[in-house]
């Protein structure tokens, strides 16, 4: 029949009849029951934003982005380790645009459509269903970026599942209390209140629905709507160009479960040892390693000191430098080896850092490999002298934040590492850097730490105690503490020298200690910088967000009296990764050197060797040096570039989706991934659920 009557109960018993066209009427009903089963996505949807602002919001994302596009970086007043971004507030608002578009129009405009044709029975259990997965799916990729530092595969969390199913007493590893309760509250308390307010929900509006002939839009969905066409819009206000922290976060966490990202580890999963090697030789052209008679063991039983230098470009020290005002670097270069082209690894100390001590590549990943793997059994120079008998220890000026870089160091293999006790000056000096009284106390500290090592040297060079021992002074890092005389000099490289200046009088202390006890021609030096310059606030000119030579050019000088009578140059490029190799060949230690990635500097193959150069979470991109040519991409947008030279602009851009745009990104995708599994294979298993994730033993 074409219409029907209902008949309703009136207060005072009244009977009224109502007459309503009954397709008209089912048509509106139908999809205003489907806008209220759509509800139910608002939990994934606000979910989304959340775990988008804390992938963001940790110094990595806004950061990044912000360097990336050249923007000065500045230190908030009155908060330690705090920063202006250089990001406007719409301009941050800009990096959720695609998640509101996704999370709150496509996807729900699809459930409406969906659910209108759905039996009414299934429609809150299938955006339930969809809702619950969505919510799910958030969260695990959000604890992996938060844990290990990348976006899972697919095959990676059936991996992950199934050895948490087998392992349950890990579990509390990776999932804290505060990650429970939000996991028990998205997939369980909410589903429960929804179903149990929905008959409820659905009375109401019946007797809503009664009082109209032709009764409106659900109230609740209407008022959500015009919520999300007010809301929506405003992160498109501004016309920030276009990163990859712009994608929907749930695209991204989709795409990574088919490994369509940056990272791709996959290809290397299920390798031992020896494959790992076989392939990085094989992706980066590196020559086999063999021993050169004339370098092996020549300094064997040697003291090891590594004396690395903040932010050093080569540009403030060339290896040709005259060094009228460093007599003391002078006086070594008479005896070291010295690279003319060598690189750092990494724009980040922790990460060069790592890749000095244990002749790796560090992960490219959000997290460093300490970060990923706290339990890591690192080879290196550091360990192997351990076995020789020599004491190992770090000196620094002050505990890093979050202690990271310390673990770094012990699990390298340094016995202790060691700063100074707190100096006593008010708080608030440490956080005005142009005070008189900071740049004083900047100072004092790094002698502090140096007086610590001169006072071990004394005690070990009186016992005959072997020492491997590294400095660390953290003067040559941004803002400088500039002495009066030079205080108001505007260009950033002599400022940068007269640090340096400082730094070699204070390398005189320790060479007079050597001396004293005569162990000066017995001890290998090592001088180098971490990286160089990578910020606007270091100097103006900086670029941002690109490979250059201002970055990765570093200097070295190997001091090796042992060996050398005169200055031993080398034209290739070399890389941090070559320094522990080279000293282990000095030193004449073979032991566990099957799993190094560099090879000792006078290899000759190194000439045809590609180097990476990692940068991803400093500038957003990575390059490669490679048969002379130096390659970037710029993971921020995609774009790849080739030059002749470490240096980059819109002239150098290589067609996008040409054959050699492909190679470039593949490149190094590949060598990210490699890394990852390179690292979690030295893990100890028993407590990293990533190193069984790559084990060649899945069942372990």
């Amino acid at each position: 029949m074409a219409d029907f009557v209902r008949i309703f109960a009136a207060p005072k018993a009244e009977v009224c009849l109502l007459t309503i066209n009954n397709t008209k009427y089912n048509e509106g009903r139908g999809w205003r029951e489907a806008a209220a089963a759509v509800l139910f996505w608002l939990v994934p949807a606000l979910f989304a934003l959340h775990v988008k602002y804390s992938l963001l919001d940790d110094g990595r994302g806004f950061r990044l982005a912000a360097r990336a596009m050249g923007r000065l970086e500045k230190s908030l007043p009155g908060a330690i380790g705090s920063y202006d971004f250089g990001l406007s507030f719409w301009e941050q608002l800009s990096f959720f645009r695609m998640d509101a578009l996704v999370m709150f129009v496509l996807v729900p405009l699809a459930l409406w459509v969906l659910c209108r044709y759905l039996p009414a029975a299934l429609r809150t259990w299938t955006v339930g269903f969809l809702s619950a997965a969505t919510f799910l799916l958030l969260y695990i990729q959000m604890r992996s970026m938060h844990v290990m530092g990348r976006w899972l595969s697919w095959q990676m969390i059936q991996t992950a599942v199934s050895w948490g199913w087998a392992h349950p007493e890990t579990i509390t590893q990776y999932l804290k209390l505060k990650h429970l309760l939000l996991l028990v509250v998205g997939l369980v308390v909410f589903p429960v209140a929804y179903f149990w307010l929905a008959p409820a929900v659905r009375r109401w509006q019946l007797r809503r629905e009664s009082k109209w002939t032709n009764p409106p839009v659900g109230f609740v969905p209407f008022v959500a709507a015009c919520l999300i066409c007010i809301i929506v819009p405003f992160p498109w206000l501004s016309r920030l160009p276009r990163s990859i922290y712009h994608e929907s976060i749930l695209v991204t966490s989709l795409k990574s479960l088919w490994n369509t990202g940056a990272v791709n580890s996959d290809e290397f999963a299920g390798l031992t040892r020896q494959q790992l090697v076989e392939r990085y030789e094989q992706m980066s052209s590196s020559p086999a390693y063999r021993r050169d008679p004339a370098y092996w063991g020549k300094a064997q039983g040697s003291n090891v000191i590594l004396f690395v230098l903040e932010t050093a470009p080569e540009a403030i020290l060339a290896p040709d430098d005259p060094m009228t005002d460093l007599p003391n670097l002078r006086k070594l270069r008479a005896k070291s080896f010295v690279p003319l082209e060598h690189y750092s690894t990494y724009p980040f100390t922790t990460r060069a850092l790592f890749s000095v001590l244990t002749s790796w590549y560090s992960p490219d990943s959000v997290l460093d490999a300490v970060e990923q793997h706290h339990d890591l059994a690192l080879p290196g120079i550091v360990h192997q002298l351990r076995q020789t008998g020599h004491q190992a220890r770090v000196y620094i000026p002050r505990p890093w934040s979050g202690g990271n870089d310390e673990n770094t160091f012990l699990q390298a293999g340094f016995q202790q590492v060691l700063a100074p006790p707190k100096v006593v000056d008010p708080p608030q000096v440490y956080l005005q850097p142009n005070h008189p009284a900071w740049m004083k106390e900047r100072i004092y500290r790094d002698e502090l730490a140096l007086d610590l090592m001169k006072q071990d040297m004394e005690t070990w060079l009186s016992t005959d105690q072997k020492f491997v021992a590294m400095y660390l002074p953290q003067s040559g890092h941004h803002p400088w503490p500039d002495n009066d005389e030079n205080a108001n000099e505007s260009d950033p490289k002599k400022r940068a020298r007269a640090i340096l200046a400082l730094q070699d009088r204070w390398l005189g202390e320790l060479l007079v200690v050597l001396e004293k006890h005569h162990q000066l021609d017995k001890t290998l030096i090592l001088v180098t910088g971490d990286h160089g310059i990578r910020s606007r606030q270091e100097d103006e000119t900086f670029a941002g967000g690109m490979i250059d030579e201002y970055s990765f050019h570093v200097p070295l000088f190997l001091y090796a009296p042992q060996v050398l009578s005169r200055e031993k140059t080398f034209p290739w490029i070399t890389s941090h990764i070559d320094i522990s190799p080279t000293l282990l060949d000095l030193e004449g230690i073979s032991a566990d050197r099957n799993f190094e990635q560099g090879l000792p500097f006078w290899n000759p193959g190194l000439q045809d060797r590609t180097v990476y150069l990692m940068a991803f979470n400093m500038f957003g991109s990575d390059g490669y040096y490679s048969h002379g040519e130096f390659a970037m991409l710029k993971r921020m947008d995609g774009s790849v570039f080739e030059n002749t030279k470490p240096h980059f602009s819109g002239a150098n851009l290589v067609t996008p989706g040409s054959p050699d745009a492909k190679r470039v990104a593949s490149d190094l995708a590949r060598i990210a991934g490699l890394q990852e599994v390179w690292t979690a294979s030295v893990a100890r298993k028993q407590n990293a659920i990533k190193s069984h994730m790559y084990s060649a033993n899945p069942a372990d």
